[in-house]
């Protein structure tokens, strides 16, 4: 690297730190968001946060059931503004997912699988006029804790999310063989299963519309479970097979998020962490050319040295 610093003398000690790491290390921030980051609060929590990591992601506070109502995303907001302040990464889960849904939705989806034609077919257009409604505020709304009086310019919330998760889990909840029959987007409102990927794209592009509208960079990302671990493919070619049928559909999906929850431990048992595996589906994962993330971890538990084991193997792998 070469650096140059005008009008310094030649010779001049200088000192260069980094001040942010360009490997992103988060963490789940719970529910109740506004309790742990709001502004005057000083704990242990916040301390912690603020020195361990630098992004986070709400634990469940951004499922729809959470950040429905106005007050919901104030707790949201309060969030966003916490991680700008203190120059931290915001990954946003979920736009829609069909479980942890407002009731109404619910009931949207037993009379869209009416089979009543008419009953069926205004309760899909509910859905899709309430998805709508959902990225206007969700993605396009303005944070309630800025603008007017609070002495902050007005943002819009996108602007603040670095990465979405936009149909979370589509595959496992909607078009894979074993996928609920409930509030099932992608066969509901695809009208099939091969149908599904079309109405997918539609969304990724409703959202992907509203974050070019408010000036954002979200990254727009699948996320599912299963993938390293727990599969019988070894190579994660369902998932993106599945990626890739949103792609085709004109889908604006622009990251590949995977999960990796997995019993303690390092080995080939199917369950634990496999770093040949996990390597192999991340390279066949790599040929849709996006960002690959570990969107989310976890362990069951075990011995001490097995869950450190399998931590260590596990983030050495993603961040390498």
């Amino acid at each position: 690297m070469n650096l140059t610093i005008p009008s310094v003398a030649a010779g001049t000690p200088i000192e260069i730190k980094e001040v942010n790491s360009a490997f992103k290390w988060g963490t789940a921030v719970p529910d109740t968001l506004s309790s742990y980051l709001a502004p005057g609060i000083t704990s242990t929590y916040q301390t912690i946060l603020k020195k361990d990591f630098n992004s986070m992601t709400p634990e469940n506070g951004g499922k729809w059931a959470e950040s429905d109502t106005a007050s919901q995303l104030t707790n949201v907001d309060t969030m966003l503004n916490f991680a700008t302040k203190n120059n931290m990464r915001v990954r946003m889960h979920n736009l829609i997912w069909g479980s942890q849904q407002p009731t109404r939705i619910n009931t949207d989806f037993t009379n869209a699988r009416s089979t009543n034609q008419t009953t069926a077919a205004a309760a899909k257009t509910t859905i899709q006029n309430e998805i709508t409604t959902r990225i206007n505020n969700y993605v396009g709304g303005t944070n309630n804790l800025t603008g007017g009086s609070t002495g902050l310019p007005a943002t819009v919330r996108s602007t603040q999310y670095a990465e979405l998760d936009v149909y979370n889990e589509s595959y496992h909840t909607g078009a894979g063989p074993s996928a609920s029959t409930g509030d099932n987007y992608w066969q509901v409102m695809g009208g099939s299963t091969a149908g599904g990927a079309t109405f997918t794209a539609g969304v990724y592009n409703q959202v992907q519309a509203a974050v070019t509208n408010a000036g954002a960079n979200t990254k727009l990302f699948t996320n599912e479970y299963n993938v390293l671990n727990s599969n019988s493919d070894q190579y994660g070619q369902w998932y993106q097979q599945h990626v890739e049928s949103i792609r085709n559909a004109g889908g604006a999906v622009t990251g590949i998020g995977t999960e990796d929850y997995n019993s303690p431990g390092v080995g080939q048992s199917g369950s634990q962490v496999d770093p040949s595996r996990s390597y192999t589906t991340w390279q066949n994962l790599s040929a849709q050319g996006l960002p690959l993330e570990v969107t989310e971890f976890g362990e069951t538990a075990g011995s001490a040295s097995d869950e450190a084991n399998a931590l260590t193997t596990a983030m050495t792998l993603a961040f390498g």
